[in-house]
């Protein structure tokens, strides 16, 4: 039983360094459900953070890009708020 209770946190502790892995962006396009024009738009105007390393080689942090992403999530609450005032 204690070997199961080991793997377990084997798994755990791989699944947290996979996540850490750069991803490329047709990768993290699906992982938006967004086109990879989409990724290209957000890269161009500096929306999400990427590494380039020479001219093609382009990849992404999942962590970092959804901590971007994040940025731009709206509060409904504080919109409602915001119009009772006004």
């Amino acid at each position: 039983m204690r070997r199961r209770a080991e793997s377990w946190a084997m798994k755990t502790n791989d699944d947290a360094h996979d996540a850490r892995k750069l991803v490329k962006k047709p990768r993290l396009a699906g992982r938006y459900e967004v086109s990879t024009r989409t990724v290209d738009y957000w890269m161009k105007n500096g929306v999400i953070p990427f590494i380039k390393i020479g001219s093609k080689f382009v990849r992404f942090d999942p962590l970092e890009c959804d901590a971007a992403i994040a940025r731009f999530k709206i509060n409904p609450e504080a919109k409602r708020r915001a119009a009772r005032r006004a």
